[in-house]
C-alpha cells in the first residue's frame, strides 16, 4: 500500500509549539515568527523527552528560554543600530 493519499497533518505537540511560538512573538512585539520563537515554544511545551534531554546536558527550559530571548534582543539591537 502507498501513503500518497494519506493527509499530512500536524501532530498535537507540533500545533502546541506553533501556538506557543506565536504567543512568544506577540509578547515580544514581533510581527514575524523565527527560529528563536519556535525554540522558546518548544521549551515551553510540557514534554518529558525534552526535559530528559535538557537534564542530560545539565540545563533546563528556563535557561534556554532566557538565553534565546537575550540573543534575540541582541540581534534586534544590532539591526536597529545599523540603520
Amino acid at each position: 500500500s502507498t501513503n500518497k493519499n494519506r493527509s499530512h497533518e500536524l501532530g498535537e505537540d507540533t500545533k502546541q509549539v506553533l501556538v506557543l511560538a506565536v504567543g512568544t512573538a506577540r509578547d515580544m512585539d514581533n510581527y514575524f515568527i523565527d527560529t528563536g520563537h519556535l525554540l522558546i515554544g518548544l521549551m515551553k511545551l510540557d514534554n518529558p523527552q525534552i526535559t530528559q534531554i535538557l537534564k542530560f546536558y545539565h540545563t533546563d527550559a528556563q535557561t534556554i528560554i532566557a538565553a534565546t530571548e537575550s540573543l534575540m534582543d541582541e540581534r534586534l539591537d544590532e539591526r536597529l543600530n545599523d540603520d
